[in-house]
């Protein structure tokens, strides 16, 4: 596991694109079906889903017409206001954070949280928020972007999964696994096999100056019409379990009961990590993404340097990035 430090100031959800035309959206529609499979695979259609930082409701009304009864859950208020409209009274759409949310909005049957978990303050904290509106035996999926996955071994820092003026913590698999046991998960399983099948890290990482969140466009234009193209390479790389995207599945005690012992102290670890890295000083002014030696025992080199273009395309400079082994 890795924390970017300091950790990157508040920032609005990033915007969903709308495909335009009936083989984009039957496109489009195919590849959120495929990145849904780890939860509808585990829940029959019928089962109410609580969506945690659902953004513009994407994912939502995907699993609306497949006969899911969703609950969204956005704490951005403009992206809450494109849900509501997209979803247009299919789903309940409610803006606020998991942490607020109103005590009888509970007995989930199953949980969806798709790249929500490396932006946030406190993982831990919103992890139990959720396994409590869950019911016992309930199903809840975590989808982040994959530290210790090939894209990021192969590009190191120009990987756009980074993504340091966003992503606050980066996993590997052994991280990701503890931190939902942590929390008081049962049956919890990590992949890199599944969810991601659009290739945006990949696309991005050999064209950063094509990403369409940073370069709107007739570059961002290009850069979507890229990650079409890749696809199919995105396809084998879940396939063979080498993904970009890690995806857990874990269960809500059936009793119901409470989380592991032993609190994390996150914020704790955040200020006080580069004591225990001898030898490592980020840059002044700048961040770093340096590994949590007590939540990963993967080895960690010395930080690689992001890309100079990466980081103009991206916005952000003065960020360091790792590569895990």
């Amino acid at each position: 596991m890795a924390i970017t430090h300091p950790p990157p100031g508040a920032t609005g959800a990033a915007p969903a694109w709308v495909a335009r035309g009936r083989i984009a959206r039957s496109l489009v529609e195919r590849i959120l079906r495929g990145e849904l499979r780890p939860l509808t695979d585990a829940l029959a259609p019928g089962a109410r889903v609580l969506d945690v930082g659902s953004g513009s409701g994407v994912r939502a009304a995907t699993l609306v017409r497949a006969g899911y009864r969703v609950t969204a859950v956005e704490p951005d208020p403009r992206e809450a206001d494109e849900a509501r409209r997209r979803l247009n009274g299919a789903a309940r759409v409610v803006e606020q954070a998991i942490e607020e949310l109103a005590d009888d909005v509970t007995g989930f049957d199953g949980v969806l949280m798709s790249h929500v978990l490396e932006h946030l303050a406190d993982p831990d904290a919103t992890l139990r928020a959720i396994r409590s509106r869950l019911h016992p035996g309930g199903t809840a999926v975590v989808m982040v972007p994959n530290a210790g996955g090939v894209e990021a071994r192969g590009f190191r820092g120009r990987w756009h999964g980074w993504e340091p003026a966003h992503h606050r913590w980066h996993f590997t698999e052994a991280a990701l696994r503890h931190m939902l046991i942590d929390a008081g998960y049962a049956d919890v399983t990590v992949s890199a096999a599944g969810g991601w099948r659009y290739p945006a890290s990949l696309a991005y990482s050999l064209a950063p100056r094509l990403d369409p969140q940073a370069t709107p466009g007739w570059r961002g234009v290009a850069g979507r019409a890229l990650a079409m193209a890749l696809v199919p390479v995105a396809g084998l790389e879940v396939a063979a379990g080498r993904g970009p995207q890690l995806v857990a599945t874990a269960r809500a005690p059936g009793s119901g009961g409470e989380a592991r012992a032993g609190e994390r102290h996150l914020d704790a670890l955040q200020m006080n990590l580069d004591a225990r890295r001898p030898g490592f000083e980020p840059r002044p002014g700048g961040a770093s993404v340096v590994a949590d030696p007590l939540t990963d025992a993967s080895g960690v080199d010395e930080p690689a340097p992001l890309d100079p273009s990466h980081e103009r395309a991206l916005g952000v400079t003065g960020h360091d990035a790792v590569r895990l082994e």
